[in-house]
């Protein structure tokens, strides 16, 4: 457990009273930071998280496995296959692509590998 401080408004007599209280954060929420940060930037800046292919609504996370590791390379595979794009028809067109998503997910997570329950949402 991990305590940290958080704001939290009451209001009192219609003026908002600020104030600061510890509250409790889980272990397991903050190993999922990591992956927040990695899909806002692969998904919402860079783009690449999903599409529909032949008619199917496919995100990233469908191709997680339940239990086991995931390399750098398989979390990019996924990600152009979730996008229906075969990157190897033009390696070079898409190389850049390829080399920014893996610094991602090294720079996020911390290692070319990691365990897929780091893999989760907040919520799950």
């Amino acid at each position: 457990m991990i305590a940290k401080d958080r704001p939290v408004v009451a209001v009192l007599n219609r003026e908002a009273l600020a104030r600061m209280r510890p509250f409790v954060q889980h272990r397991s929420m903050t190993d999922r930071e990591p992956f927040h940060a990695l899909m806002t930037e692969v998904c919402v800046e860079r783009g690449w998280c999903g599409s529909v292919v032949d008619d199917r609504p496919i995100h990233v996370t469908d191709f997680f496995p339940d239990r086991g590791m995931v390399t750098v390379d398989q979390f990019v595979g996924w990600l152009f296959e979730a996008d229906g794009v075969d990157p190897s028809g033009d390696l070079p067109k898409w190389q850049k692509h390829i080399d920014g998503l893996r610094d991602a997910f090294i720079r996020h997570m911390g290692s070319t590998s990691v365990d897929v329950e780091r893999l989760a949402w907040f919520d799950s």
